[in-house]
């Protein structure tokens, strides 16, 4: 009998302390007390590199809670550099589970399945804060991944850190792009109105940015300088949309002059043609030109299309086609004007030495005209004399 009572004790014991098979009921925030980290040192911002530790207690809300929340995987992480952990698994009228980790920034605390339930889960958290990517960010001291709970069930345990060098950067990289876009909207042929409104609340917001952080307002200090950068990005694509639709309407422009110049030069092509002036790769040289602004002219449609979307970046890369275009039309058109006006120059120079030629001897010429008018005047004369005697 007294071996009997032996083994049920022994039977009963492991049910109590052996892992539960069903599955764990869904738990959330609202099965958690209330609790409030310790955080050492008591400061408001800290810095990169320095130690902190932070102690938190995890502790059912009710006592029905604790048999809900034990039975269960407590994964606790850190973002701190070589942590060292301290736990203590506290088993409501039972016994307690204590160990120590260290250079681990995940721990599994496994709460075995007790007759009792959980009484608390003690952290102690020591550390040294990283380096951080951003002038000022949260650091996470601790949070919570608990199995079959809601992702929000335990909010992480965070500090503010403040890096005073990256600081200064993002200052100098910021108004290092509002001074660029100044300069550049100060030299700009085209209406800026709209840009200029821009630059000046970024100014504005870089100025409250260090006034901010010379008071340790770093709050502020990061939501103005987020303002400035979004204000600068903003007049960048303002300036970039005005620019590119400066350039549009130049293009467009010359592209319309060198088609009515190419239209008087077809003339006259023709003209000299008439006279009988070979002028065939002249004008092969001509019609060149023209299936050039042909392409010119489905390339600037594009660029209207792209510019109306939106889609800068593109009716730029298109525009740079369009210059390049035009670049070769330019050097053609200019070779062609140079052979037009070889051949107005030959044909005046005809005109002129023929005019020349007619003013040099135009006295000889005269006195030729004079003389023999006077001789056929003198013969019709001395005729007329005769048949007056003749009647006489």
């Amino acid at each position: 009998m007294t071996h009997v009572r032996v083994l049920l004790t022994v039977v009963l014991l492991v049910i109590v302390s052996s892992p539960a098979t069903s599955a764990a009921e869904q738990i959330g925030k609202a099965n958690f007390a209330s609790s409030i980290p310790i955080i050492e040192p008591k400061v408001e911002y800290h810095n990169q590199g320095d130690k902190v530790t932070v102690t938190y207690l995890i502790k059912p809300k009710t006592d029905d809670d604790r048999k809900k929340l034990d039975d269960r995987h407590y994964v606790l992480s850190t973002e701190l550099n070589m942590p060292e952990w301290k736990i203590s698994i506290v088993y409501y009228n039972g016994g307690i589970e204590s160990f120590s980790i260290r250079d681990e920034k995940e721990v599994d605390v496994h709460v075995k399945n007790w007759e009792d339930g959980l009484g608390q889960i003690s952290i102690n958290l020591t550390g040294f804060i990283p380096q951080i990517s951003e002038w000022y960010q949260e650091v996470v001291l601790l949070s919570f991944k608990i199995s079959d709970a809601d992702e929000d069930s335990l909010a992480p345990i965070t500090v503010k850190v403040v890096d005073q060098l990256k600081f200064e950067m993002k200052l100098s990289e910021i108004e290092d792009a509002y001074m660029n876009l100044y300069s550049q909207v100060e030299n700009a042929t085209f209406d800026v109105s709209d840009v200029l409104d821009l630059l000046k609340g970024a100014e504005r917001d870089i100025k409250y940015a260090k006034e901010y952080y010379s008071k340790n307002k770093f709050e502020e200090a990061k939501d103005s300088l987020s303002t400035a950068k979004e204000k600068i990005e903003n007049a960048e694509i303002k300036f970039l949309k005005s620019r590119l639709k400066s350039k549009f309407e130049e293009l467009e422009l010359e592209k319309k002059d060198i088609s009515n110049e190419l239209t008087l030069i077809r003339y006259e092509l023709d003209e000299f043609e008439k006279r009988g002036l070979n002028v065939v790769l002249l004008k092969v040289n001509l019609s060149e030109i023209e299936e050039d602004l042909k392409f010119l002219d489905v390339t600037l449609s594009k660029i209207s299309i792209h510019l109306e979307s939106e889609n800068y970046p593109t009716a730029e890369k298109n525009i740079k086609i369009a210059e390049e275009k035009l670049n070769g039309v330019r050097v053609k058109l200019g070779e062609l004007k140079s052979e037009v006006s070889k051949i107005r120059a030959e044909q005046r120079g005809l005109f002129d030495t023929l005019i020349q030629f007619l003013k040099q001897y135009l006295i000889y010429i005269g006195g030729i005209i004079v003389g023999i008018i006077g001789v056929v005047l003198a013969t019709r004369l001395r005729g007329r004399r005769r048949k007056w005697d003749e009647l006489r």
